[in-house]
């Protein structure tokens, strides 16, 4: 039976929808799911989510050099380009034109910002600083001991890698960056269960401050959940999402 065609309206929707089950908010992502939509149909565009939601609870996917684990959107694409017919991958995954490089200027060239040089140019950059209404910062990984108090929980982690980094940005410092957690105990009560679960991560997010005393970051968590319990809502949202 031939795929029926969907109407700009539902692609729009149906779009969003996948897009806001895989965290994908930027232009680039939304455009090519929306051209996944529209070449293989709602139906095989959601059965993808499904299968990239399962694999992040086993543990997800790294990138092809093993850096660093591929985002969920990262294994959504991943798994359409790998599943789809060679036609299929042209349509949805074609070559960007080539660059155009800028004309020649006589300007003097700006030094390159490299961590061992970026004091002079913190400096500068400190001399009218600007003002930071929101701050937002997010953990996964497992948990260290939990300490328990009468107000709250705290634990660590420690990062010992990071991302990969957008071309032009100095390499991140080899040395780890400490993370004291905070936790209320009503947050800490969703999670503690399905964390004994050695399989599971813990996913925080809070308020960052500086500790100057522990030389680390302070995490004040306002949000708490785990992956697997995630990718479980997920899943269930998309069973029972109405059909358009």
């Amino acid at each position: 039976m031939p795929k029926q065609a969907l109407t700009h309206a539902t692609i729009a929707q149906v779009t969003q929808q996948l897009a806001a089950q895989l965290g994908e908010t930027a232009a680039a992502p939304l455009r090519q799911i929306q051209r996944i939509v529209t070449v293989l149909g709602r139906e095989r565009a959601q059965a993808f989510v499904a299968e990239a939601l399962a694999r992040q609870a086993e543990g997800g996917l790294l990138v092809p050099d093993g850096s660093r684990q591929r985002t969920l959107g990262g294994i959504f694409f991943y798994l359409v380009k790998a599943h789809v017919t060679p036609q299929q991958r042209r349509q949805l995954f074609h070559h960007p034109p080539p660059r155009r490089h800028p004309p020649q200027s006589n300007a003097p060239a700006l030094p390159a910002l490299t961590w061992p040089t970026r004091k002079s140019a913190v400096r500068e950059g400190l001399e009218q600083k600007g003002v930071a209404h929101s701050v937002k910062i997010t953990l996964i990984g497992r948990p260290g001991i939990i300490v328990t108090r009468s107000n709250c929980v705290l634990t660590a982690m420690e990062s010992t890698r990071g991302p990969s980094l957008p071309r032009g940005l100095p390499p991140i410092p080899p040395t780890p960056t400490t993370y004291t957690i905070y936790i209320a105990h009503r947050h800490w009560a969703r999670v503690a269960d399905a964390l004994a679960n050695p399989d599971d991560k813990l996913i925080v997010e809070g308020w960052a401050a500086y500790d100057p005393e522990l030389e680390g970051i302070a995490v004040f968590a306002t949000f708490v959940t785990t992956t697997l319990t995630r990718a479980q809502q997920h899943q269930s949202a998309t069973e029972t999402e109405p059909l358009l």
